[in-house]
């Protein structure tokens, strides 16, 4: 009320007078009292420095248990612990993680992520100076997709040689709560496999790949491969994803696709092993060997993909398998991520684009300053093999060279410019010891074998860490020392600039679906609610009718699934109560619905990564730490109480001097499993 018309205070005025008495006990370090205090301002500097940050991978549980360890150390019997002001709830913990990540990466999910997702990505082209990523979309708007090409890769993709003959691609999920699919493409080196490009997107469906494939394709330099450019590389393998290859073929249509045959070999022994095609036991390793399944007979005729014989005249560099992607998904949920989920993709996308570059940067740093120590065996040839090898020119030619192996008397051919040998391995362009061999003898400069002093390997591999087309004088230099004579990285100067990004129409009606309410605990509904939830119910029916006409070749394995799994439970005679817990479980362990953000952080890993652990001494499968066993395993560490009735032996050592002996892991070898007739570990 304003005083103008408060009539009463101009003749009675009041003054409150506030004295701070409490009513409970200050003086005292009470924790019942101090728990209520709010967090202090250094407190809260504290957290909001290890979440600002946002590409760092500190959850708030994580940055908890950092703040409780400082507040340890500095008081050891922990009475500091029940004052609010010194160590907050861990509500308030997520509260700041919540409120910090959305003002860095935007909401985590809707339109409002993707306008986000696009700001980021006209802030990583700016950084870049160039186009580097893309934001697209399908044509109906309903799908966005992110394409990324970091300059690193860019240079990859022009001046690597192995990126114009073979390129393996593979997906994967559970990176964000999103439930994202990054695609990732890579090149063979005897480095590691490097990436050439990245896919971000919502759907694994083959007009979303295809179109994010082609847009990832405007993105790259126009002598990429090699100078194939849209061509593609010669070779491609993938995974036996029906949509993936058919977004290969659409895109690359020159490109051969091949099966990664690992991935083929499993799937046959788990189809054998499956127990709806009733194989006997002891006639299963017989029926894997013979291929004498139904399934096995649509593998037959795509045999040119998989089969080893008709790769023979195929430039595969030895390399059967899809083995580069899988490590490098490896890398990104393991290292990269720390297996917790990012909380967006805006997040993802961050990550991807910095943390990603930094560690093939790094790896390529260790090969330049020969600092590698671990190699795989086909890449490392031992002084010995190279004794009994004489290597001689054919035709005084600089390409065509004849390796004699004078101990065993036999004579190979060698073409160093194709890098190929008349070997059984080096007939597909695997490195082999007489490649070694001619490359040593002649100083032919060789990019198949570590380590290595070659000047040119090098100087390609410093060009793709740094960027720089000419190295700093001596880095290079040997300690036999001499002259090394390094020739600049050349680049393309008629190349044209890089067109810009097409742009994304906002105003697109963007919706995420609705998440469907829980039902009461209500045993007697009425007529109304009843006919309400079965109006509800043939509404779900026509819409997954209407999906699955739209897609038949994408929807229809999933909708047999899901009503043979309805089915299976509809027909038993107590129904009721797992037909309840199904239904009220459904797709929780999925991210189609709004994501719970704070709860299943972490990645999952593969199904077979448990079933190949051995169970530790507390009863459980989680990933152990290395080093000695907690103290919380109820088991005696040293067996002293144990009761073995054994003749003593004067001369053996006591059971302390002894190392202890760790159970070996379930081997995840198909050869193996093969051998002993199992069934390869889920």
């Amino acid at each position: 009320m304003k005083w103008s018309k408060d009539h009463l205070l101009k003749k009675y005025p009041c003054e409150v007078t506030i004295k701070h008495i409490h009513n409970h006990e200050t003086v005292k370090a009470s924790g019942d009292v101090l728990r209520h205090r709010r967090p202090s301002s250094q407190v809260k500097e504290f957290y909001t420095n290890l979440f600002t940050d946002f590409k760092s991978r500190v959850s708030p549980a994580q940055a908890m248990h950092i703040h409780l360890s400082n507040l340890e150390k500095e008081d050891p019997d922990r009475m500091n612990i029940g004052d609010g002001a010194l160590c907050p709830e861990m509500s308030w913990v997520y509260k700041l993680y919540n409120k910090i990540m959305k003002d860095k990466c935007g909401q985590p999910y809707g339109p409002e992520m993707i306008s986000a997702l696009e700001k980021s990505v006209e802030e990583y082209n700016a950084s870049c100076k160039d186009i580097c990523a893309k934001l697209g979309s399908t044509s109906d708007g309903k799908s966005h997709f992110v394409v990324i090409c970091s300059p690193m890769m860019k240079r990859i993709l022009t001046h690597h040689k192995a990126a114009a003959e073979i390129m393996f691609i593979d997906s994967s999920g559970n990176m964000d709560n999103n439930n994202a699919r990054v695609f990732v493409m890579v090149a063979p080196s005897p480095v590691c496999g490097l990436p050439e490009g990245l896919l971000i997107t919502f759907s694994e469906t083959e007009a979303v790949v295809t179109a994010a494939l082609k847009l990832w394709l405007e993105i790259i330099p126009p002598n990429a491969f090699c100078g194939r450019g849209l061509q593609g590389p010669k070779i491609i393998m993938s995974d036996d994803s029906t949509h993936e290859r058919n977004s290969l073929r659409a895109v690359f249509p020159e490109a051969f696709l091949l099966l990664c045959i690992f991935h083929v070999l499993q799937a046959m022994w788990r189809y054998i092993w499956d127990s709806k095609h009733v194989v006997n036991f002891e006639d299963k390793p017989h029926a894997y060997f013979l291929f004498l399944n139904d399934h096995i007979e649509d593998l037959k005729k795509r045999a040119k993909e998989w089969a080893l014989c008709f790769r023979l005249e195929l430039l595969t560099r030895g390399h059967q398998t899809n083995n580069f992607c899988e490590a490098i998904m490896r890398l990104i949920k393991g290292l990269i991520l720390g297996r917790l989920k990012a909380y967006n993709t805006v997040q993802l996308f961050h990550i991807l684009c910095e943390d990603m570059d930094s560690h093939f940067k790094t790896k390529l740093a260790f090969v330049v300053h020969n600092r590698v120590k671990s190699l795989r065996s086909r890449l490392r040839v031992k002084p010995e093999k190279l004794k009994p090898l004489v290597a001689e020119s054919l035709f005084s030619s600089k390409e065509l060279y004849k390796v004699k192996n004078v101990s065993k008397n036999t004579e190979y051919t060698v073409d160093m410019a194709l890098e190929i040998c008349s070997c059984k391995g080096g007939m597909c362009g695997a490195p082999c010891k007489h490649q070694l061999a001619v490359a040593k003898k002649f100083k032919i400069t060789h990019q198949q074998f570590l380590p290595t002093n070659d000047p040119e390997f090098k100087m390609n591999l410093f060009y793709f860490m740094t960027g720089q087309t000419t190295a700093p004088d001596g880095l290079f230099d040997t300690l036999k020392g001499g002259e090394v004579v390094v020739q600049p990285i050349e680049l393309d100067s008629n190349s044209p600039s890089q067109g810009e990004g097409n742009a994304i129409d906002q105003n697109e009606d963007y919706e995420p679906p609705e998440i469907l309410e829980g039902l009461a605990n209500n045993n007697n509904l009425s007529q109304s609610s009843l006919e309400e939830k079965r109006e509800r119910i043939m509404n779900m029916a026509e819409d997954l009718f209407q999906k699955l006409s739209s897609s038949p070749d994408y929807m229809a394995e999933p909708v047999d699934k899901f009503l043979n799994a309805y089915f299976t439970i509809a027909n038993r005679a107590n129904y009721e109560s797992t037909l309840a817990s199904a239904l009220a479980t459904f797709s929780k362990d999925q991210s189609v619905l709004k994501p719970v953000f704070g709860r299943s952080s972490r990645i999952n890993v593969q199904p077979t990564a448990l079933g190949r652990r051995v169970h530790t001494d507390d009863g459980g499968k989680q990933a152990q730490p290395g080093g000695r066993p907690r103290n919380s395993v109820k088991k005696t560490h040293h067996d002293y109480n144990k009761q073995v009735k054994r003749r003593a032996d004067p001369n053996a050592l006591p059971t302390w001097a002894n190392p202890p002996q760790k159970k070996a892991k379930v081997p995840h070898s198909l050869n193996k499993c093969v051998a002993a007739n199992c069934q390869l570990p889920k």
